[in-house]
């Protein structure tokens, strides 16, 4: 159907955005229709890095600065 519509699509020049997922998905459409000129942008979450000694945070509303060492509530810190 997209071939019906867009006849030339393989001399377009396609570019799309969104999840990872969606992104593999219309890559291997537009590649099976023989676009050879194809741009994504894709975007993630980094993985947050796991503590190892303990947490830094601030409070706003007067400004303070915490720390807490892993095991220690947010009560106790």
């Amino acid at each position: 159907e997209l071939l019906q519509r867009v006849p030339d699509m393989a001399s377009r020049t396609i570019m799309t955005c969104g999840p990872a997922p969606y992104m593999d998905f219309v890559e291997q459409g537009v590649t099976a229709l023989g676009v050879t000129r194809f741009f994504k942008e894709k975007f993630f979450t980094p993985v947050a890095e796991t503590a190892t000694s303990g947490l830094k945070f601030t409070k706003l509303q007067p400004a303070q600065e915490f720390y807490a060492p892993i095991g220690t509530t947010l009560l106790e810190a």
